[in-house]
């Protein structure tokens, strides 16, 4: 059957209108830098400004949580050159001016350049003299570089609920071309103070009241210093969040804002200094005043670095103030003890009930005992029983354990071994596994398997767990070993640094392998045009030596979204696959729940994916942050394409050195001309054939090169989908369009159009 030109320029128009939304993703997600402040009062009303990059046309703000409102007071764009000059030029001018003489604003028409408006600013010409200062110290400060991911500045209103709980939340700006990254904002109940510059030389004589959070920014070779009365005797906690608030800077090392805090006395002596707390690098001290009087407490960074985002919430007063607990988990479904170390807790022990949580999750602690913490204090919720370690002695006083054992240990004493005893048989295999660095304990952990001649078997200090993307040193340690003959085998625990004490806690996990595994999804938002599909990333972490493969399914979504290439091929660690937007514009961001299924050991086990963004860490180190929410957006740029979807969930068999056909499914009767196919992000040795409509959809080829790609080689192909905008209007005006010289294949011509769904494949012999 002929097709006619209205069709072909229906799907031309179609195409194109996608492309509009694929260039707006290549130039760059809505990229959310800061929130200053960082955090409000329960039942106050704050101006928060976010900064960063590509958020023009942001109109909304997503919260986790509850108990928040928030409207979008405006977007202010970073300044060009030209702008920045005429800026200074001004406010030069107006300084210069002692008796307050007019100064006319920079004009296009005279000048050739206006100042837009800028954030904090209603009317320039009002300025006062300090107002000025403020403002050539904000733009112009020799020491710091304009920065384009810092740019951009939207300004928020936030009204937080007298009954919001308090804790840590993500918010995130809705913008035209989806949703931003999650930041970290704080719901807290102390009262909320700005630092206000300057103040790094003198702070006000006015104290200001205690307890109190101090919410600021450090700038290139700044100090904040604040005021503060105290009397003798009294206990007084100063902690930073800083680190806490913004885990990973790309661009700067040691890849965060290493804060410190001092404390000097009446007599400008130091009293207190801390530049982390245990092994959390924001610090975190406390101090009793020796005499009544001012004392002044002071922040900076560690290196005398600073830009817009280095943002803090510094908590001052006679705090409560949480450094550990013991033990470090509890059972589900039942209440449990544990003890609490800190400083100025109201109670030494915090009951807690286990079947508050999910089995095989964790509890946040800091909340329910009422105290600050220095990170994300937890305790694990276990399905199993956990037995409290009796401390032992040498080899002979190990204590004797039936395996699988869980054990709820501390390292007491610097020095101190802990030491486990067991009988196993030639060739059973035994994993053991401390879980102390990652629920909060500061223990260094190392590990021994002894055989029954005492002789080290097995060992490990360090084991690197994708899974805790905050940690940069995983302290905790994991063995696995297979035994070499019957006996009585030796476990030793112990501290690499020879430290120990009453914060020292552990879990020890002993037993055979639990294969299993853990899935991740990046980026933690997923903004899709209209009809459209987009390529992301599921992380799979295997445990215990499973290598199977895992089926990828969307639950509960909306009607109208599709994942496509959900099947993770035995083996694979990372694969990337493609999400499908319904074909109409509704931007409410929507939570994803994408769930992994795979047969182990003949059973079916099942996990959720967990939302996390991909960051950088001072150039070169990558983790896997976590997210509350995997959200769905669909992109407003652009117009709505009827989408497409697979043709087939089975993958598509790719002869080893040959070609094969593989097919798209959809409502499309025609092409436009100047249409190309690329891979994006590889594997290499795959060779793509042109598109062409076919029965139910579309269709091309796929060659593979028996020289690069193995055979049994398994995944998702991601496709492009590129096109020359030239002939495309030609084809809409039924004639041929000169093309401009360099433009095409080989001239930057071409623009991507968008994504078709992944394609599953697995090359086989012929």
């Amino acid at each position: 059957m002929r097709v006619g030109r209205p069709a072909t320029i229906a799907l031309a128009a179609a195409l194109l209108a996608a492309g509009a939304a694929a260039q707006a993703n290549r130039r760059g997600e809505p990229h959310a830098a800061y929130a200053f402040p960082a955090g409000a009062a329960a039942g106050t009303t704050v101006e928060v400004w976010v900064g960063g990059q590509f958020l023009r046309g942001a109109d909304g703000v997503r919260i986790t949580g509850g108990g928040v409102r928030a409207e979008v007071l405006g977007h202010y764009r970073a300044l060009n050159n030209q702008q920045r000059q005429a800026l200074r030029r001004y406010l030069r001018e107006r300084l210069r001016r002692p008796d307050g003489g007019t100064v006319a604003l920079p004009s296009r028409e005279r000048d050739g350049v206006e100042i837009p408006p800028l954030p904090g600013v209603p009317d320039l010409a009002a300025l006062d003299r300090e107002g000025i200062q403020t403002l050539l110290r904000r733009y112009f400060d020799p020491r710091q570089q304009p920065n384009p991911q810092l740019g951009e500045t939207v300004v928020l209103r936030l009204s937080v609920d007298p009954e919001a709980r308090p804790g840590m939340r993500e918010l995130r700006l809705l913008t035209p071309a989806g949703a931003s990254n999650p930041l970290r904002f704080e719901i807290g109940t102390l009262l909320e103070l700005r630092e206000r510059e300057p103040n790094d030389r003198e702070p006000p004589a006015e104290a200001l009241p205690s307890p109190a959070v101090l919410n600021g920014q450090i700038t290139p070779g700044d100090i904040d210093r604040f005021r503060f009365r105290f009397r003798s005797g009294q206990r007084v906690v100063v902690a930073a969040r800083a680190r806490a608030l913004i885990p990973y800077l790309a661009d700067a090392v040691p890849g965060w804002f290493q804060a410190v805090v001092a404390v000097y006395g009446p007599d400008g002596s130091e009293i207190a200094y801390d530049d982390d707390f245990l092994f959390h690098p924001d610090p975190a001290l406390v101090f009793v005043a020796p005499v009544d009087g001012d004392y002044l407490i002071e922040i900076r960074d560690a290196i005398w670095r600073g830009r817009e985002d280095f943002v803090y919430r510094l908590e001052v007063g006679e705090l409560p103030f949480l450094e550990g607990v013991f033990p470090l988990g509890v059972p589900a479904g039942a209440r449990s003890v544990v003890r609490t170390f800190g400083w100025n807790l109201p109670s030494d022990w915090l009951v807690l009930d286990g079947s508050a949580g999910e089995p095989g999750g964790a509890a946040e602690l800091a909340p329910l005992a009422g105290a600050l913490a220095p990170g994300p204090a937890v305790v694990e919720i276990d399905p199993v029983p956990a037995e409290t370690e009796v401390e032992a002695g040498d080899d002979a006083e190990a204590r004797e354990l039936v395996l699988p054992a869980l054990i709820d240990g501390r390292i007491d004493r610097p020095g101190d071994l802990d030491r486990y005893a067991f009988r196993g048989r030639a060739g059973d295999r035994i994993v053991a596994e401390i879980l102390a660095r990652r629920l909060g304990s500061p223990l260094d952990s190392f590990l021994q398997l002894l055989g029954p001649d005492g002789r080290v078997i097995a060992g490990n200090d360090d084991f690197e767990d994708p899974a805790a993307g905050l940690l940069t040193h995983h302290a905790d340690s994991r063995l696995a070993a297979e035994l070499p003959r019957r006996g009585r085998y030796v476990l030793v625990v112990g501290d690499t640094q020879g430290q120990g004490g009453e914060l020292f806690a552990y879990r020890l996990r002993v037993g055979p392998p639990r294969p299993g595994f853990e899935l991740r999804a990046t980026p933690s938002a997923l903004n899709v045009p209209a009809g459209g599909s987009l390529p992301f990333t599921i992380h799979v972490l295997r445990r215990d030596g499973f290598d199977g493969e895992i089926e990828l399914q969307l639950e509960d979504a909306p009607e109208g979204w599709l994942l496509a290439g959900g099947r993770v091929p035995a083996g694979v660690d990372r694969i990337r696959l493609t999400l499908t937007a319904p074909p109409r514009r509704d931007r409410r961001p929507v939570p994803l729940r994408i769930v992994g299924r795979a047969r182990v050991r003949g059973r079916e086990v099942t996990a959720t994916v967990q939302p996390a963004d991909d960051r950088m860490q001072a150039f070169l180190w990558r983790f896997l942050v976590p997210a509350r929410e995997l959200l769905a957006c669909v992109a407003a740029a652009g117009g709505v394409r009827t989408p497409l979807r697979p043709a087939r969930e089975e993958p598509w068999r790719l002869p080893l050195g040959g070609e094969a056909e593989v097919r798209v499914a959809g409502p499309v009767q025609a092409l436009p001309p100047g249409l190309s196919l690329r891979l994006d992000g590889g594997p290499d040795g795959f060779e793509l054939g042109p598109l062409a409509v076919a029965r139910g959809g579309l269709a091309f080829t796929i060659r593979t090169d028996r020289a690069v790609v193995p055979a049994g080689l398994a995944g998702n192909l991601i496709v492009q989908v590129w096109g020359d905008p030239a002939a495309a209007r030609a084809a809409r005006r039924g004639g041929q369009e000169r093309r401009r010289p360099g433009a095409g294949r080989n001239g930057g011509g071409e623009r991507l159009l968008g994504y078709l769904p992944a394609i599953p494949f697995r090359v086989v012999k012929p």
